[in-house]
């Protein structure tokens, strides 16, 4: 959503890489009205290599990419006008470490996609045995993405056998819907919750597991 207007992408079937920078290399595109913004990195079109222009939304205003930051990819059609083709959402838990200096991401086209597919890249652990990955605390995470429409995933990790329960609340204090209310091993796990029958406005989930309880707001955007 860019302005008043919404806009959707067009696949487009290249390779791209971010390579970070610690000065301001590029200005975002005015594409659709959108602010022009200061960034610390380019995208590259590697497949044709050349350089292509991006919708920067800065939500930390620091020109720096971080937790919940946005880009979305413009090509030019056989006119030369510019047209959206993917947009790049940027995740993870509260305190993650933003990119720095020198960090390229690269971003594979692996199959034919359409203008419906998510894509989600999760880092790997290597050199851990299955022992070590056993979580030693629960731990309810920040749901991604955030703002949403109409999914998103919610993670949270249980440390022993408990039963647990993840339901989701209007600010009313009303009970939404529930996600989980079973008994459970201790593990990492994730739910989708899909807001679709619900109205927009914030919501706030919380997690039950023996005595452990914690609560966090999600915000649903049509």
């Amino acid at each position: 959503l860019i302005g008043n207007e919404t806009i959707k992408g067009i696949p487009y079937p290249v390779d791209y890489e971010i390579r970070i920078f610690d000065t301001i290399v590029d200005t975002s595109s005015t594409f659709l009205g959108a602010e022009p913004v200061p960034m610390t990195f380019t995208v590259w079109n590697v497949t044709e290599n050349r350089q292509v222009e991006v919708i920067y939304l800065d939500w930390e205003n620091n020109s720096v990419i971080g937790r919940l930051d946005e880009i979305f990819i413009l090509e030019k059609d056989s006119e030369g006008q510019p047209y959206l083709t993917w947009r790049i959402f940027f995740s993870g838990a509260e305190g993650a470490t933003s990119p720095v200096a020198g960090d390229l991401f690269l971003l594979r086209i692996l199959k034919p996609f359409t203008s419906d597919d998510v894509l989600e890249f999760i880092p790997v652990l290597t050199s851990v045995s299955d022992g070590d990955l056993l979580p030693g605390v629960f731990k309810l995470y920040q749901n991604y993405p955030n703002p949403f429409n109409p999914t998103t995933v919610i993670r949270y990790q249980i440390s022993e056998i408990s039963h647990v329960t993840l339901k989701v609340y209007n600010l009313l204090g009303q009970e939404v819907t529930t996600l989980v209310n079973e008994e459970m091993n201790p593990g990492s796990y994730e739910v989708t919750w899909d807001a679709s029958g619900v109205a927009s406005g914030i919501y706030f989930y919380r997690l039950v597991a023996g005595n452990f309880v914690e609560t966090k707001k999600l915000v649903f955007i049509r």
